[in-house]
């Protein structure tokens, strides 16, 4: 079931502080993809931080001491 990139950041950032992370796709051609970059642009103000996909799946070597 693909979404418009606005309903994949909701539904990513609803995982993220649920399990601690998230990951999206989105098609270069999605007409809210600017929308989405504005969003990650100012992420870190609402707590987010965007990273690289191999980052955020080696989130267990990454994230440091508890």
């Amino acid at each position: 079931d693909r979404r418009d990139a606005m309903t994949t950041l909701t539904r990513a950032r609803h995982i993220a502080v649920r399990m601690g992370r998230a990951a999206m796709v989105i098609p270069a051609s999605d007409p809210k993809l600017d929308d989405v970059l504005a969003w990650s642009e100012q992420a870190h103000t609402q707590g987010y931080r965007v990273v690289m996909a191999s980052e955020a799946a080696r989130y267990e070597e990454l994230r440091g001491p508890k």
